[in-house]
């Protein structure tokens, strides 16, 4: 369950040779986030090195809670990590030991005040990003109905437009099956650290591709998944 030294190259380079390596150097906040997201995840101890000792389910080091409310601050999926994290040492503990684990309720909360005082400082709108996600056709759904369609209009490109090309060059139905082949590198991801016994990573790889199928709207996974140190690593 130990980090392997030579894991750590392989991890830099698959990440470098990703095809949504783009956004990186883009204004978005992959990079931030990865960084983030890995320096949690050390200092909670979920990722200890080769040579290392596992650390004891305990109170998490402070300096691990602070990692986390940026992290939070950075993108929505840092309140999963940190929710991720919470339950798997929750369930590592026992006993009173247990009570630790909501020590990761004081990032989440921090994050949560600063957020809301910009909201009321920028203009008051605490449900603005519910209509920002509306914009990109993201609402409540099941999870197979997001599937279905991508599977629909992949067959229907192919029936329709076997050897034509799409918008700037790029079919949408090939688009759509980068989209699914990165569900399945998510939850292949996802089993492999629960086989692991790594939860908290099982978890947030699981959490990664489950997040976007209750959308109804698969755009931006294969962005999401393959930025996901929890996918990297694996």
């Amino acid at each position: 369950g130990r980090v392997r030294r030579r894991a750590g190259p392989w991890a830099v380079a698959m990440l470098v040779c990703s095809p949504v390596i783009i956004f990186y150097s883009a204004v978005y906040t992959e990079s931030l986030f990865v960084l983030l997201s890995l320096l949690t995840l050390m200092l909670a101890g979920e990722l200890p090195r080769e040579g290392e000792a596992v650390r004891e389910p305990g109170r998490p080091p402070a300096a691990a809670l602070c990692a986390g409310f940026l992290l939070c601050l950075v993108r929505p999926q840092g309140f999963i990590l940190l929710a991720a994290i919470c339950a798997a040492q929750f369930f590592a503990a026992r006993g009173r030991q247990r009570f630790h684990a909501t020590w990761w309720a004081l990032p989440v909360a921090a994050a949560v005040v600063v957020l809301m005082s910009a909201n009321m400082h920028y203009g008051n709108k605490p449900l603005e990003w519910l209509n920002a996600q509306s914009g990109w056709q993201r609402r409540p759904s099941l999870p197979w109905v997001a599937l279905w369609d991508d599977v629909r209009h992949i067959l229907d490109g192919i029936r329709q437009n076997p050897w034509g090309t799409g918008s700037c060059g790029v079919r949408d139905d090939v688009l759509r099956l980068f989209d699914l082949a990165s569900i399945c590198v998510g939850a292949a991801a996802a089993w492999w650290w629960l086989r692991m016994r790594r939860f908290a990573l099982g978890l947030f790889a699981a959490a990664g591709i489950l997040v976007p199928l209750l959308t109804g709207n698969l755009l931006s996974i294969g962005r999401f998944t393959f930025a996901s140190p929890a996918v990297v690593l694996a």
